[in-house]
């Protein structure tokens, strides 16, 4: 027992200094930390780089938050004070997202995120021929978009996946394959693409889009669209026979639109006529197809057509001269695409407005005031546009606030080389008029439209109106 105590004895002062340096210790460390500034502004994204019609998760994990504001530029909302927000991103593009974040102090920290959205992968592909003779090389071409990764070392990922039925070879990873086909019959292709980052796959499958047979194949020379958008002209090396009208299909803007009749070109034998049920206008996506089951006179099969693209030749030639006005606001005489003189005794643009109270279409039309002194009032488009050769037709809407005003218009060849002219009375409502014209055999091929209004004294005071000036290869 006596043992026992004097270690007990001796442990004593051990333990006081021990008891001495841990308090010091304590108070050193909390000296250390509160000298230490916490990092409070924890933003994250789950990430920057993704596809349209995706979504990216924000966090904010920032301590001692007072309040925060998110702001997304591009996406589906465009505020947000939650810690954890989700946010979809409908359109490709790069688009900034802003953090701020008031700490309990009243600090202020910000944080900014640059988010790229990627357009989708779109498959398509055209091939050489529709159609062709038993062992006949057919060439296919990629017309894919989107396909290439962001980052250059992805970009040895993304592929070109061909299927083809019936074909040599039945695939290919080449962007632009061959395929031989070694029997008859109609085939399907197939085409998958995939973006390696941000990731996306697009497939396209055409199906019966290639027919081969043992009698020789004929395709087109040229197609067009004629008669103001009412019929497509065919043209083949040969003289045709007349298919069906439901032989083929045409879709506008992705509708389909039915072949009212099929004819042959009463001046060209070689050419088909087919009018649409639908008249195609401005701006319009044609495509035609066409099974493929009709023969011509001398024995060749003309070849089917699968979403054969037709250009689209209804447009309006003076569209970039501001036929509508609509390219000035009101007041004064137009600044965009038209002359600066206005009658044939001088300068007179004040008699020249443009104006939004009564037009024909769109906000705007063009008032000219007449003071029933100047024999005419002359007007034209500021430049000359290039035209083919063929048959145009001129057009323009005019209004008077009295009947029998006198309207002169032409299509003006640069230095009037050529010069064709329409002729009209204006009454009080709007009335379109119009004229075709041949540019065929003409020296100079390009035109701009000129106007003489020819009031008679008492037409003082008088305005006429007009609006919708248009010029359009109708033939």
């Amino acid at each position: 027992m006596k043992k026992y105590k004097n270690k007990i004895k001796l442990s004593f002062p051990f333990i006081a200094i021990v008891a001495l340096m841990f308090a010091y210790s304590c108070e050193e460390d909390s000296n250390l930390r509160d000298g230490l500034k916490e990092i409070t502004l924890k933003p994250t994204a789950s990430t920057l780089l993704i596809n349209e019609g995706q979504l990216i998760t924000y966090t904010d994990s920032s301590k001692y938050v007072s309040s925060r504001q998110w702001t997304f530029e591009g996406g589906d909302i465009t505020s947000s004070d939650q810690e954890v927000v989700d946010v979809n991103y409908a359109s490709a593009g790069i688009f900034n997202t802003f953090l701020e974040v008031v700490s309990t102090d009243g600090e202020v920290n910000d944080h900014n995120f640059n988010v790229e959205v990627y357009p989708l992968v779109t498959s398509e592909f055209s091939a050489s021929s529709n159609a062709a003779l038993l062992g006949s090389e057919i060439e296919f071409t990629n017309l894919s978009l989107n396909t290439a990764s962001k980052w250059e070392d992805a970009q040895s990922s993304d592929t070109f996946m061909w299927e083809f039925e019936g074909g040599v070879p039945a695939t290919s990873t080449a962007e632009n394959p061959v395929v031989a086909y070694p029997n008859t019959g109609s085939y399907s292709v197939k085409l998958t693409v995939h973006r390696e980052s941000p990731s996306n796959d697009a497939v396209t499958v055409k199906n019966d889009f290639i027919t081969i047979v043992d009698a020789q194949v004929i395709s087109p020379t040229s197609t067009r669209l004629a008669g103001l958008g009412s019929n497509i002209r065919v043209t083949y090396e040969v003289p045709v026979s007349t298919p069906d009208a439901s032989s083929y299909s045409v879709s506008i803007d992705g509708t389909d639109t039915a072949v009212s009749s099929v004819e042959i070109d009463a001046t060209d034998a070689n050419t088909l006529i087919l009018n649409l049920a639908t008249p195609v206008v401005d701006d319009q996506v044609v495509t035609l197809s066409y099974d493929g089951t009709f023969f011509a006179p001398s024995g060749e099969l003309l070849g089917p057509l699968v979403g054969f693209p037709i250009t689209n030749t209804v447009v309006n030639l003076l569209a970039s001269q501001n036929p509508g006005f609509e390219d000035d606001g009101p007041g004064g005489f137009p600044a965009v695409g038209w002359g600066n003189w206005a009658n044939s005794f001088g300068n007179n643009p004040e008699d020249y407005a443009v104006i939004d109270t009564d037009k024909h279409s769109g906000a705007h039309s063009l008032q000219i005031t007449l003071d029933g002194v100047k024999d005419g009032y002359i007007l034209n488009t500021g430049g000359y546009v290039p035209v083919e050769e063929g048959t145009y037709r001129l057009s323009v809407w005019m209004k008077g606030s009295v009947d029998d005003i006198n309207l002169d218009f032409r299509s003006i060849a640069a230095g009037w080389a050529h010069a064709s002219l329409g002729t009209g009375v204006i009454t009080t409502t709007w009335t379109k008029f119009s004229f075709d014209f041949s540019t065929v055999g003409d020296t100079a091929l390009e035109r701009n439209y000129w106007q003489v209004l020819r009031p008679l004294e008492e037409a003082a005071g008088t305005v006429v109106l007009m609006d919708d000036v248009s010029l359009y290869r109708v033939d």
